[in-house]
């Protein structure tokens, strides 16, 4: 990547450049709409197991400015954590910011680290034995920033941001006597910063300050756990260690990887050489295959058949106010490909910022796959938009409409895959629609690219392609389980003596453990909902939900779904099931009933290993015929 150093010049935290470029035109921010901390709040939560402290704030228009125990800013992300060794009480500060300012105040809340982290087995205990890579789907899964900050702040890359540069292929382990493996994956070449000065014959394009990829072998290294001045822990790697993207010799030379956040799935770390700090997100779930990529025509090739829409070079504009009155037009201008459009005031709703592009020559074929593609720089968050393109004449004529898309401050490269088309026709309009955009907020469109594509293949096991029943729906075979209100318990010690129940409440659809001291072992710890009436027929195909808010983080548990009299006459068993601290949904789709029906079934949750105290409140069970959507 470019240096980023260079073109960001200046403070990162300097008031109205924190999120975003500056509009073309910006009559300067509105004093009255700074934003104050008072009455302002966030929510904080430690892990005292790994001295780890987390912080959120999530409010629309806003964001957060965070600090620790006074020094200078440390992140603008609405959800941090960061790890301190060290015990202590400590404190965290946040202001807020928008478009307008900084507030000036700020609300501070101590937190305390109950002991010093000496021996780090905890942490290891997460992340050894494991194979990780780049988590490439999260939004800021690789960036940079700031010295002594959590390395966002200049650059944060999009979900499947440098899928093109082979760093996503790459895995690494770590083994409990210290042994690190390095394995570049399918594509065999590691990525190197253009300002690194190993693999110099590989640097062709060094002049231009791109970076670049070299062929490397599978490397074996050490890496040892320690604790730095600042009560940070960190991995360091033995020198010359390859890592998924080398961004500068002082990581390649012997690299510290100070720990931001960890768990058993994912891991935070951050290199930080003083003059800026890199950020990487590190997953060990296991890599689905990934959908074949697209190989996208050039805008101006015959083969985009919306190469039209990028040379028409004028818009037409119909905004309202929020009696659907209409108002004035936005600012806009075109050249060059791009279409700039500077918001001005509107009602707010859907179709009352309407901006389309007419009369581009295509030919769109009804119950055809298409692929959609298109760049938008914002400069500023935009929360909703609206795209569709239809047939000139008959606006029910539609290829695509999707108005729940969404734009993050910047460069923004929109995908909209397996299209397939309502409609024939051979001129077209392009409609973006605006509704709700701040004023002042200036978007870019350009790079349109409308091409051919080809009959998806759907994975049925998907549980995103669920069209899911309601808890209280009649088509829930299931939600009985929800109102039955009480559960049988089984805990036992590690040798399998029986043991006393965990605390247990039931109140409003949820059962709510708190888990006891147990064997650790699966099926030492079962608690199950039983004789509930559930219709599970041989031969049918069923999906399977339910949610499980927990107080931390689970490792391993078991969800099971079987006929009451007969254990063996099972529907679902999966021993392998984890989940992060908070609310998650465990669902599992396109289940086959093998040999056996039954119409009264019991419900298992097993918590063998789960840390005691851990609270644990089952909820939403659905259990439906299998329904895609």
């Amino acid at each position: 990547m470019k240096n980023i150093i260079k073109y960001m010049a200046g403070a990162l935290f300097a008031g109205l450049t924190m999120t975003a470029c500056s509009p073309e035109k910006f009559d300067g921010p509105d004093q009255a709409g700074v934003p104050t901390s008072n009455g302002a709040d966030f929510d904080i939560s430690v892990d005292q197991s790994i001295n780890q402290v987390t912080v959120s704030y999530n409010q629309k228009g806003s964001y957060p400015i965070w600090s620790f125990d006074g020094g200078k800013t440390y992140s603008t992300q609405p959800t941090v954590s960061k790890i301190f060794a060290l015990r202590g009480d400590y404190q965290v500060s946040m202001k807020i910011g928008n478009r307008n300012g900084i507030s000036q105040g700020e609300v501070t809340k101590t937190f305390t680290m109950n002991q010093t982290q000496v021996d780090f087995d905890s942490y290891k205990s997460k992340f050894v034995g494991k194979e990780w890579r780049i988590k490439y789907d999260e939004a800021g899964h690789m960036g940079c920033g700031p010295s002594g900050t959590d390395g966002l702040g200049w650059w944060s890359a999009a979900p499947g941001d440098k899928a093109d540069w082979g760093v996503y292929d790459d895995r690494i382990t770590f083994s409990n006597d210290g042994a690190y493996t390095y394995n570049p994956g399918a594509g065999g070449t590691v990525y190197v910063n253009w300002g690194c000065s190993i693999y110099p014959e590989y640097n062709i394009n060094k002049a231009s300050e791109t970076d670049f990829t070299a062929p490397v072998d599978p490397q074996t290294s050490s890496y040892t756990l320690d604790a730095d001045a600042d009560g940070n822990v960190v991995i360091k790697l033995a020198a010359k260690t390859l890592f998924p993207y080398i961004a500068n010799d002082e990581q390649f030379n012997g690299g510290e990887y100070r720990i931001e956040s960890l768990s058993n799935k994912k891991m935070s770390l951050i290199i930080d050489n003083g003059n800026i700090a890199w950020h990487f997100i590190l997953t060990s779930e296991e890599d689905k295959p990934a959908t074949p990529s697209i190989n996208w025509v050039a805008v101006d090739s015959p083969d985009n058949l919306g190469a039209g829409f990028n040379t028409v070079g004028t818009m037409e504009f119909w905004w309202a106010d929020a009696g659907w009155g209409q108002i004035g037009n936005p600012e806009f201008s075109y050249a060059d490909g791009v279409y700039t459009i500077t918001a001005t005031e509107n009602g707010g709703a859907e179709w009352q910022a309407q901006n389309s592009i007419h009369h581009a020559q295509t030919n769109i074929v009804k119950d055809e796959y298409y692929n959609i593609r298109f760049k938008i720089n914002a400069s500023a968050e935009v929360g909703r938009f609206t795209f569709k393109i239809c047939d000139e004449g008959n606006d029910d004529n539609t290829l695509i409409y999707k108005n729940d898309l969404e734009l993050a401050a910047g460069d923004n490269v929109i995908e909209l895959k397996d299209i397939k088309s309502g409609g024939s026709f051979t001129e077209a309009k392009l409609f973006i629609d605006l509704g709700g955009i701040t004023p002042g907020t200036t978007l870019k469109l350009s790079d349109i690219i409308v091409q051919k594509g080809e009959e998806p293949t759907i994975d049925e096991s998907d549980p995103k392609l669920i069209d899911w029943a309601g808890t209280n729906s009649d088509a829930n075979l299931g939600a009985a389980f929800n109102t039955a209100g009480v559960m049988n318990f089984w805990w036992a010690d590690a040798g399998w003596g029986q043991i006393g129940n965990p605390e247990f409440s039931y109140a409003d659809g949820v059962y709510t453990i708190v888990a006891t001291e147990n064997g650790g072992a699966e099926w030492q710890a079962q608690c199950s909902i039983q004789n509930v009436a559930v219709n599970i027929e041989e031969g049918q195909t069923y999906d399977l939900s339910v949610k499980i808010t927990t107080s931390a983080e689970l490792e391993r548990f078991t969800v099971k779904l079987c006929a009451q009299d007969d254990d063996d006459n099972t529907l679902l068993y999966n021993g392998k099931v984890s989940a992060d601290k908070g609310e998650n949904l465990v669902q599992f789709a396109n289940i086959k009933k093998e040999k056996g029906s039954f119409s009264t079934g019991k419900f298992f949750v097993d918590l063998g290993g789960v840390p005691v105290g851990t609270e644990v409140k089952i909820s939403d069970i659905i259990v439906q015929k299998h329904k895609l959507k």
